[in-house]
C-alpha cells in the first residue's frame, strides 16, 4: 500500500523551529504591553467634529442692539466659510455667542483661519463700545468639559476675589497639568464699580459722556519718548493706571475756572465685581466652577490621576474657607 505524500505547509516552520515560535510570541506580548500603556482611553472615539464658538462682549446694549450690530454680521461672514455644516448663535443682554458647527472630518484649523480672516474685514462694522471677537475651537462631539472643579466661596470673601485668587494662583497650575487643553474658570472678575449721582453731575454741568472720555484718556500706559546721554539711553512711560478707589477718585473730569472737578465729586467708587447675572451652588454652597477640557484623543484616566494629585496639592497652600473639590469626573463610569 502506497504512502500519501503530505504537502508543506507555512506554519511548517514553527514546529520544525520552535526557537522562531518563541520569537514571534514574545514579540506579540511586548506589543500588547506597549498598547495597553499607549492606548487612548477616551469618552467617545477620536473624529475630527469641531466646533468654533465667537464669543463678543457688548457692555451695556440690550439684546436687541447686540443681534442687530453684533450677532448677525458675524453670522453673515461665519456660515460663508467653507466646510460649515450650520450656524446658530445666542444674545443676551451685552453678549453675542455665535457658535459654527462643521461638517464631520473638516479641518478645523483650514476653517478657524478662514474665519479670523472674514472677521477682521468685518471689524469696522462692529460698534465702537464692542470689544474684538474671541474664537475658541470646540470639540462637537464632546462640547462640554471632562473634568469640573467647584471652589467654595467662603463667607468674608466676595466671588470676585475668589475668581482672581484662581486665575492667578490655580488656573496656571491646572493648565500644567499633561494633556489638560484647557482650565475655563467660570467666576466673576473682579471691576471698579462706578455709581453717577445725577443730582450732583446736573449741578457741575457733567455728563456721562464726560465721566466715559476721562476714564479712558487717564487710565492708559504709553510711551513719550526717551532721553540719553553719551553713556546710557533710557525710555519714558506715562503710567496713568489707576488701581484703587483713591485713584479714580482723584480723576479729572473738568477745570472750570481755578475749581477742579473730579469723579470722587459725583460718583460714588468701590470695588466690586463685573456685571453678573447668574451664581453656581453645588450642593447648598455657593462655589466657582473651573472645567478642565482635555486634548482630543488622549488618556481620560491618566488625566484624572494627575488632576486629583494636583487638587490635594493645591487645597494644602488655600487660605482658610476656600476648599478645591472635584465636583465631576467622566472617568468614575469608564473606570
Amino acid at each position: 500500500m502506497s504512502s500519501i505524500e503530505r504537502t508543506p505547509r507555512w506554519n511548517d516552520l514553527f514546529v520544525n523551529r520552535p526557537i522562531v515560535a518563541v520569537i514571534l510570541s514574545l514579540v506579540i506580548l511586548l506589543i500588547g504591553l506597549e498598547a495597553t500603556r499607549s492606548l487612548p482611553v477616551i469618552q467617545f472615539p477620536v473624529i475630527e467634529s469641531s466646533s468654533i464658538e465667537i464669543s463678543t462682549p457688548y457692555p451695556g446694549a440690550s439684546a436687541e442692539t447686540v443681534r442687530g450690530f453684533v450677532t448677525e454680521p458675524i453670522e453673515r461672514v461665519a456660515s460663508a466659510i467653507p466646510g460649515v455644516d450650520y450656524v446658530e448663535s445666542l444674545t443676551t443682554s451685552g453678549s453675542s455667542m455665535v457658535t459654527v458647527w462643521l461638517k464631520l472630518n473638516e479641518d478645523s484649523n483650514d476653517a478657524l483661519a478662514e474665519l479670523s480672516t472674514r472677521l477682521s474685514q468685518i471689524r469696522f462694522e462692529l460698534p465702537d463700545g464692542a470689544e474684538d471677537p474671541s474664537i475658541v475651537v470646540r470639540r462637537a462631539d464632546s462640547p462640554y468639559a471632562s473634568f469640573y472643579l467647584a471652589v467654595s466661596v467662603p463667607e468674608g470673601r466676595s466671588r470676585a476675589e475668589v475668581t482672581d485668587l484662581l486665575q492667578r494662583d490655580v488656573l496656571p497650575r491646572l493648565s500644567a497639568v499633561p494633556n489638560v487643553q484647557e482650565a475655563q474658570n467660570s467666576g466673576t472678575p473682579q471691576a471698579m464699580r462706578i455709581w453717577l449721582d445725577p443730582l450732583r453731575m446736573a449741578a457741575l454741568n457733567i455728563s456721562a459722556d464726560d465721566v466715559q472720555t476721562a476714564l479712558q484718556r487717564n487710565n492708559v500706559i504709553g510711551t513719550i519718548g526717551s532721553s540719553q546721554n553719551s553713556t546710557q539711553k533710557i525710555d519714558l512711560q506715562v503710567n496713568t493706571t489707576a488701581t484703587n478707589e483713591e485713584d479714580f477718585a482723584r480723576i479729572l473730569l473738568k477745570k472750570v475756572g481755578n475749581t477742579e472737578i473730579k469723579l470722587g465729586d459725583v460718583a460714588r467708587i468701590e470695588k466690586g465685581a463685573m456685571e453678573r447675572s447668574s451664581t453656581s451652588r453645588y450642593g447648598q454652597e455657593e462655589v466657582v466652577f473651573i472645567g478642565i477640557y482635555p486634548v482630543p484623543g488622549s488618556n481620560e484616566i491618566a488625566i484624572a490621576d494627575a488632576l486629583y494629585e494636583e487638587v490635594a496639592a493645591i487645597n494644602e497652600v488655600m487660605p482658610d474657607g476656600v476648599f478645591v473639590n472635584l465636583a465631576y469626573d467622566v472617568t468614575l463610569y469608564m473606570r
